[in-house]
């Protein structure tokens, strides 16, 4: 994703912010192992069995795989480091368009889930979306993914589901 100084040209995205004991910051190279950190927390629940050494190389290569295909959908795409008391928490990945702003990926750290985060780092990205003008906030969750929740929980309505996605769309209007 891109860094901190190639994307200032893009007025809506977060240089800092801070609500609710969360901070957005934009990503730059030393957030990297930490990202890398975050994606193995997922991928060691799924893959359990693996030798650690065999799992370390196969993380790292879907890590990459991951980065590579999200810059070339997503181009203009912009990576968040979320903390929270000064802690690195997780990760967002947004991307503008014509009037919406699409959440390409969330990732919030397995000792920080089911303690609000989430919804507060989401309530964020709602806020300043409608500050820069956009009407609604799109994304895509696997079927299973137990995130899927709180995006009900939040109003996010489905738009289309396949067996492994659900695409997910919420209408932001202004209090």
């Amino acid at each position: 994703m891109k860094s901190r100084e190639s994307c200032s040209w893009l007025p809506f995205y977060i240089k800092h912010h801070k609500i609710m004991n969360i901070v957005i910051t934009r990503f730059t190279s030393s957030d990297e192992q930490f990202f890398l950190k975050l994606y193995s927390e997922h991928a060691q629940q799924n893959l359990p069995f693996l030798p650690h050494e065999q799992l370390d190389k196969i993380v790292e290569m879907q890590y990459l795989a991951q980065l590579s295909y999200y810059n070339n959908q997503w181009p203009d795409a912009i990576t968040y480091l979320v903390q929270a008391e000064h802690l690195e928490i997780g990760k967002i990945i947004l991307s503008k368009y014509q009037s919406g702003l699409h959440i390409i990926d969330v990732v919030i750290g397995e000792k920080y889930r089911n303690k609000g985060f989430g919804r507060k780092l989401l309530t964020l990205v709602e806020q300043r979306a409608l500050d820069i003008g956009c009407t609604k906030l799109t994304l895509s969750v696997a079927t299973n993914n137990r995130a899927k929740k709180l995006y009900d929980y939040l109003g996010y309505k489905v738009t289309s589901q396949n067996e492994t996605h659900t695409a997910m769309q919420k209408q932001l209007v202004k209090s």
